[in-house]
């Protein structure tokens, strides 16, 4: 019989379960978080780009003379990125269904782009 008295027996015994969610040996991806708060579409017969956008103060030179404070709001690219039409795709049917789980959850997600589009089907 082991003795259980041995330090490596008591940290074992201490030891918490491993995380499924942290494979052994897995280390984060090293990349920059980008926030965006705009995003506009750009499409060809052979891609689709997206470029992200997000708003940021500004502050013209007659605010600065007059006290510096921001008098404006300009929209900062942020990335763009370049999709085949089967990653548009794919990313269309993924994005859809977590919209629709968060909608169900949350509730409706409204933008002035949707309410636009929503008055224009309305029209037709």
């Amino acid at each position: 019989m082991a003795n259980e008295n041995t330090p490596a027996a008591q940290a074992a015994a201490t030891a918490a379960p491993p995380d499924p969610t942290k494979p052994e040996g897995a280390k984060p991806i090293e990349i920059v978080p980008v926030y965006a708060s705009s995003i506009q579409v750009q499409g060809t017969g052979n891609d689709f780009t997206l470029l992200f956008r997000r708003a940021r103060p500004a502050t013209s030179t007659k605010a600065l003379a007059e006290g510096g404070q921001p008098d404006v709001a300009i929209l900062e690219l942020v990335t763009a990125v370049t999709l085949s039409p089967g990653a548009a795709k794919d990313l269309s049917i993924l994005l859809q269904g977590l919209l629709e789980a968060h909608e169900k959850e949350y509730g409706a997600v409204s933008t002035p782009f949707t309410k636009k589009q929503a008055g224009a089907a309305k029209k037709q």
